[in-house]
């Protein structure tokens, strides 16, 4: 990206680092991923780490997609029971 301003890099990105997210393993509907965990606790898939093809054709494992975490264990949210 090549960002065409009069302004000193400083004062354009000056917010980037200001969010409060973290990164983790962890396994969803039995794929190993990368969810991404906001400061409210929620959390999203960032990133699908499996090795079979067919696991990136799942809707509910699209990156984006927020996790439920039942009884400290993460699931899609169609899948979680209450």
């Amino acid at each position: 990206m090549i960002l065409y301003t009069v302004l000193d890099m400083g004062s354009v990105m000056e917010d980037q680092g200001a969010g409060t997210t973290t990164a983790e393993n962890a396994v969803v509907g039995g794929v190993p991923v990368i969810l991404r965990r906001t400061g409210d606790g929620s959390a999203f898939i960032e990133r699908v780490m499996s090795t079979d093809p067919q696991d990136f054709l799942r809707p509910e494992l699209s990156p984006g997609t927020p996790v439920v975490f039942n009884q400290g264990t993460a699931v899609p949210p169609g899948e979680a029971q209450e």
